[in-house]
């Protein structure tokens, strides 16, 4: 990241923190922890005029994960906006593309995809909840909807 930074002219911030920890202490899980953790270093640097924005890389296959793991897991009519595409210091410029047309512009600029690894980790619920939503909206699109 460091290098593609530079390459950019763009600021690199880095943070660290014990996630697991932080988990263990919020009693909740991984992936929200690292969530919680990720926005507050955002916010700090921000409160600090480090930054005035930070751009995050949500598709709108994430949007579509997101809104359906809600319904899944029963939310209220907050839970149905999903991401939001400005949220406090958050922007989300991307939102409106699929992971795919983002992928294949990354590869036209001769740029490589990005992810972390744990949304591969199907022993995570949200992963594996994840890969189970795309399967069916995958089949879906291909059988034209019905």
């Amino acid at each position: 990241m460091a290098a593609l930074a530079e390459k950019l002219g763009v600021a690199l911030h880095v943070g660290r923190a014990d996630v697991a920890e932080k988990a263990a202490r919020e009693k909740t899980n991984l992936e929200d922890a690292g969530r919680r953790a990720r926005y507050g270093f955002f916010e700090r640097l921000a409160k600090q005029g480090v930054v005035d924005v930070v751009a995050t890389a949500h598709t709108m296959d994430d949007q579509a994960e997101t809104v359906l793991a809600h319904i899944l897991r029963g939310t209220g009519i907050a839970g149905l906006a999903g991401i939001h595409p400005v949220a406090e210091h958050a922007v989300r410029p991307v939102l409106t593309f699929r992971r795919e047309e983002l992928r294949k512009f990354l590869r036209a600029q001769k740029q490589s995809w990005r992810e972390d690894a744990t949304n591969r980790d199907t022993t995570r619920v949200r992963a594996r909840d994840a890969q189970k939503i795309a399967a069916v909206a995958g089949q879906r699109i291909q059988s034209g909807g019905d």
